[in-house]
C-alpha cells in the first residue's frame, strides 16, 4: 500500500491535470484496500479540504486559509463520535432542521458548491495549502492549536449562540472567529 504522501502527490498530479476535478465528487468514509483505490480516495478527500479552503477563505492570507483546513483535521485528531473521522466526512456533515434548512459547519462548499469552471489558480492555491496542512507540513501558532471550530466574524458578533456559547474564543484570523473545546 502507498503512504500518504506518495498518494498526495499522485492526487496533487491528478487535480492539477484536470483528471480529478472533471469527475463528480463521490464522498467515501473509509479508504479503499486496493492501492489504485487508495489514491482516489485521497483525491477525493484532499478535494474536500481544498473546497473548504477554497470556499471559506478565499481571498485570506496563508495563515487563515491554514488555519480553516487545520479545524477540519483537528477534528479527525480529536477521535469524537459526532464528528467523522475524513475530510469529507467532516466538511459535507449536514443536519436538516425542523424547517427543512440545511446547517453545516462547514456551510460554503455545502451551499456554494465548486464547480470546474471555477478551478483556476485561486484553487489550485487552495490545493496546495490543503496538502500542506493533511501531511503535517503547516503547524498553527501554539495558541492556535486547539481551534476546533470557527464563524465568520460578521456572523460571530451578532449571532454566537447554541454550541457555539459552550466553546473558549482564540481570536480573530482573517475574517473568522476561531473557537477552542473549553479545557
Amino acid at each position: 500500500m502507498r503512504t500518504p504522501i506518495r498518494a498526495a502527490f499522485a492526487a496533487l498530479f491528478l487535480i492539477f491535470s484536470g483528471t480529478a476535478v472533471a469527475e463528480p465528487l463521490k464522498i467515501t468514509v473509509t479508504p479503499p484496500s486496493k492501492e489504485r483505490n487508495y489514491d482516489r480516495w485521497w483525491v477525493l478527500q484532499l478535494r474536500c479540504m481544498a473546497d473548504v479552503v477554497y470556499t471559506e477563505a478565499r481571498g485570506e492570507d496563508d495563515y487563515a486559509k491554514s488555519m480553516v483546513a487545520h479545524v477540519v483535521m483537528r477534528r479527525i485528531r480529536e477521535n469524537r463520535p459526532e464528528w467523522p473521522q475524513t475530510p469529507c466526512g467532516n466538511v459535507y456533515k449536514v443536519k436538516v432542521k425542523k424547517n427543512g434548512e440545511l446547517v453545516s459547519q462547514f456551510s460554503g462548499p455545502v451551499h456554494k458548491p465548486v464547480r470546474v469552471s471555477d478551478v483556476d489558480l485561486v484553487y489550485q492555491h487552495s490545493v496546495q495549502v490543503a496538502v500542506r496542512v493533511m501531511l503535517r507540513y503547516w503547524q498553527p501558532r501554539p495558541e492556535h492549536a486547539c481551534a476546533i471550530a470557527y464563524q465568520n466574524k460578521k456572523i460571530a458578533s451578532q449571532d454566537r449562540q447554541g454550541w457555539f456559547m459552550t466553546l473558549k474564543p482564540i481570536g480573530d484570523i482573517g475574517e473568522h472567529a476561531f473557537y477552542c473545546l473549553p479545557t
